[in-house]
């Protein structure tokens, strides 16, 4: 994917005075492999697992380096990956980390159909073609036996294992397991000439070429040729070989199956209706879909630039808070300012000691909270996905927290903007319309419930209720 080879991973690691990446970020001829690498660890700590490998599939152009090197046969377990990180998000918090102790905990086995007709050339062996067939089938390694040298040095018996002596000096009951051992070898080495013999439909071909030493005396090739003598094959002459070849043929005598062939019905011919002279009506353009959970331009600014604080700063601890709402519920109480702290001290969030201790203190404040804790309870769950109609309109979102009790609803949205509005009246429209659209969902799910709506300022930190009539009011109206 980034072009690293032995000869660079040498050179970046020999010698070395710092860690790998270090030396990969001091190094200006690998300014490619860096940025890539930069790109995937910055969205590594708030993608999803199918966002996060769609990204590196597509956008970093990963499937085309890899059908590149690999070939079209990579196709179906790149899909299928792709496949299982979206059911992993189905059922689970999205976390690449906890997908990624998901995959490995499974035990996945993709089944690929090799009987898809392509021009190309498949090299199989014997135990990769069972089950497969195709028009033409050739055997080129005929001329050679199983080697008996690398037969197991143990012999099993029914009581011990025996340790193999020397041939002169082993004993009866060695001789016989041996024996035995060779005869159940050769047995499977003629079966599996059965079974590679069988997977032609037309023609097969059984090549074979000889070393210094000729060709084993009961190899593949002498079976057929012996078999040969007694079906009285034909001589054939074969350009740029001698002697001549041999080739036994039937012809084909049974009557083939016509797939066309009718069901017994009588066809009549007839003019085709009017309606299959006219144009069909135009399809009518779809809706525009809503995603209340992506940021919009009616958002309101936090503090003045003068403060240091830009825009993608702004979104930067944002998306840092998010990921530590999400995460920390899960970790015991005693243990949240350490894994907080090693969070943000990553050096891919790029973070001052400053910043980190604010978006710390901001993060374990709302954790702390007491009016906050039904919502970070077991009961509740983060980042769920919803998608469902209002109108005509199609929508998707995601909702930061959701806390479904026998009678209500509550949902929650993170908000981090500085300062916080001390009244409803003072929050921003576009946030009152996202929150409309996630109550509109949720009551078409939940019909016997009332749905409330809240959100959580993490400056502060505080809760905000939202009245119902007033997202009533914000509700998008149908295209």
């Amino acid at each position: 994917l980034i072009n690293l080879d032995d000869t660079a991973l040498y050179t970046l690691a020999y010698g070395r005075s710092g860690t790998l990446w270090q030396s990969l970020k001091s190094n200006a001829d690998y300014q490619d492999a860096r940025d890539y690498l930069a790109d995937v660890l910055a969205r590594a700590d708030y993608a999803p697992p199918f966002e996060f490998f769609s990204h590196i599939l597509a956008v970093l152009g990963g499937r085309r380096a890899i059908l590149r090197r690999l070939g079209p046969e990579a196709t179906d377990p790149i899909d299928e990956f792709l496949n299982l990180a979206l059911d992993f998000e189905r059922s689970h918090t999205p976390s690449l980390q906890g997908f990624l102790h998901w995959l490995q905990a499974g035990d996945t086995v993709i089944k690929r159909d090799l009987e898809i007709d392509r021009q190309e050339v498949r090299v199989l062996t014997v135990h990769g073609s069972k089950g497969l067939q195709a028009n033409i089938v050739f055997l080129p390694d005929t001329c050679s036996e199983p080697d008996k040298g690398k037969e197991d040095r143990i012999l099993w018996s029914q009581r011990a294992p025996l340790w193999q002596p020397v041939k002169r000096d082993s004993p009866e009951i060695c001789k016989n397991l041996r024996d035995k051992n060779r005869k159940r070898t050769e047995q499977e080495y003629r079966r599996l000439l059965y079974v590679a013999m069988t997977r032609s439909c037309d023609r097969l071909y059984v090549c074979g070429y000889e070393t210094t030493r000729g060709r084993s005396e009961n190899c593949w090739y002498n079976l057929v040729d012996q078999a040969f003598d007694l079906v009285q094959a034909e001589d054939v002459p074969i350009a740029g070989f001698e002697p001549t070849g041999r080739r036994i043929s039937t012809e084909q005598t049974a009557e083939t199956e016509d797939k066309q062939a009718g069901q017994g019905h009588t066809l009549i011919a007839a003019p085709p209706p009017d309606w299959a002279h006219l144009a069909p009506p135009p399809e009518p353009d779809p809706a525009q879909p809503l995603t209340p959970s992506r940021p919009t331009e009616d958002e309101p600014t936090v503090r003045s630039p003068l403060a240091g604080d830009d825009d993608g700063e702004r979104f930067k601890r944002g998306t840092l808070i998010h990921r530590l709402l999400e995460s920390l519920p899960l970790v015991p109480p005693e243990n949240r300012l350490i894994a907080t702290q090693a969070f943000l001290a990553r050096p891919v969030h790029g973070l001052s000691s400053g910043h980190q201790a604010e978006i710390a203190n901001e993060t374990l404040a709302v954790l702390d909270d007491p009016g906050f804790a039904p919502l970070f309870g077991p009961d509740s769950q983060a980042e769920v996905s919803i998608s469902g109609r209002i109108g005509q309109r199609i929508v998707s979102a995601r909702i930061d927290r959701l806390l479904i009790a026998e009678k209500t609803v509550t949902i929650v949205d993170y908000k981090t903007n500085r300062p916080a509005p001390m009244d409803v009246a003072q929050v921003s429209p576009a946030y009152l319309i996202q929150m409309a659209v996630y109550r509109a969902l949720l009551a078409q799910i939940y019909p016997d419930h009332a749905i409330d709506c809240v959100l959580a300022w993490t400056d502060g930190p505080r809760l905000m209720a939202l009245p119902g009539d007033m997202l009533d009011n914000h509700l998008p109206a149908p295209p």
